[in-house]
């Protein structure tokens, strides 16, 4: 029995919808992929920085920004500004601010990153060790 009529031709047209719908959510997705790229790698370097400066030395520390550096990657200018926001000094804790300005020809975004860090004094661990 040969399939005649209407039902290939329903089969054929929801097959191509299915393609087209997805081709159009993969295009998507490419195009937004080069932009988590960009973001996912300021939070990376960010986040290094953060690491950084929970190895300093406390005393060293001091409220204000601390550096600011401009890298250049194809077209795209990533600026990073890195605050101390507060430090206090009784509980060895420091409020950090990561500020990344990404900028190309068509747009400018901002990555934020708050963190807090906590420094544990050396003294009081190196006590404890002593007497155990």
């Amino acid at each position: 029995m040969i399939m005649g009529g209407k039902m290939p031709k329903i089969i054929a047209g929801f097959v191509l919808f299915i393609a087209g719908y997805m081709l159009f959510f993969t295009s998507r997705e490419v195009i937004n992929l080069d932009k988590q790229i960009n973001t996912d790698m300021t939070r990376l370097l960010a986040h290094s920085k953060i690491e950084i400066i929970k190895n300093m030395d406390f005393s060293k520390i001091k409220e204000g920004s601390l550096e600011t550096q401009r890298f250049i990657c194809n077209r795209i200018s990533f600026y990073s500004v890195i605050k101390v926001k507060t430090k206090n000094s009784i509980k060895k804790r420091i409020n950090v601010e990561v500020v990344w300005l990404e900028s190309n020809e068509k747009a400018v975004s901002m990555v934020r990153l708050t963190r807090y860090i906590t420094k544990k004094r050396k003294s009081l661990q190196l006590n404890k060790a002593a007497r155990l």
